[in-house]
């Protein structure tokens, strides 16, 4: 099991034992990308599985532990206290804890005193001190096992239906100068790190401003007509590598 974003974007994957072994992914039996979960199917045998607590009984100041590669640190242990077993994120619930997540231990495991595990490490608050979050595992049980693709395959079924959905309020607008209209962009199922923006093809024309996202899925841009003429605004859905996944164009006319 690792986080979803781990795997966003890739094309396979391998994973490494601390004796240096590494083997292939097989596949992805499923993902979750709200939660941030993806469950793996590794080609290897022999694995010893760590015991997992998923009774959802988390206490707020319980010592907890994460085990990660920070910065490519392999296997480091870290230890931190649950800072609130229940802490909503964007609608999504987290484990917030002390215990340090830095770059590269996404994916990692959080375990409890008694050595089970308890969520995944999955993102740390840049601007915070000490403000981590990891998964709760009992997350793990809403995923099926019941067929496995692979990942490139699984990646960009994921890319495809995030396209698909992607859409304007509007597609074409009317100004007066000085006028402003504001037309929603709408990504439904947008993670984190992904982003949009507008490139217009006649910057005289009209004036666009990217409003607040109003929810995880939408942003308002708001067209402001310049001067007389004709312009496009293309609007596009970006990775978190910068790839242009999508775009959508609004037609503008300023009259």
């Amino acid at each position: 099991v690792t986080n979803w974003h781990v795997l966003d974007g890739a094309a396979s994957a391998t994973i490494a034992t601390t004796d240096g072994t590494t083997y292939d992914v097989s596949g992805v039996y499923d993902y979750d990308a709200d939660n941030d979960l993806a469950l793996l199917q590794i080609d290897g045998t022999g694995f010893t599985p760590m015991a997992v607590n998923d009774s959802g009984t988390l206490n707020t100041g319980a010592t907890v532990y994460a085990i990660g590669n920070p910065q490519g640190l392999e296997s480091s242990m870290s230890a931190g206290i649950i800072s609130s077993a229940h802490r909503v994120v964007n609608d999504t619930d987290y484990i917030q804890v002390t215990t340090p997540i830095s770059s590269g231990s996404s994916g990692g495991a959080l375990i409890n005193t008694r050595g089970e595990l308890i969520g995944i490490t999955s993102a740390s608050v840049s601007n915070g001190q000490n403000l981590n979050l990891a998964v709760p595992i009992e997350k793990l049980s809403e995923l099926s096992t019941e067929r496995c693709r692979s990942v490139s395959t699984v990646v960009q079924e994921f890319i495809d239906t995030l396209a698909d959905g992607f859409s304007l309020s509007k597609t074409s607008v009317r100004l007066n100068p000085g006028d402003s209209t504001t037309v929603t962009c709408s990504i439904p199922g947008i993670p984190s790190g992904y982003s949009v923006s507008y490139e217009t093809s006649t910057r005289s024309i009209v004036q666009c401003a990217w409003g607040e996202w109003s929810d995880q899925d939408s942003v308002d841009l708001t067209l402001t007509g310049q001067n007389l003429g004709d312009v496009t605004v293309t609007i596009s859905l970006h990775d978190r590598q910068d790839t242009v996944l999508a775009t959508r164009t609004i037609q503008v006319a300023v009259r």
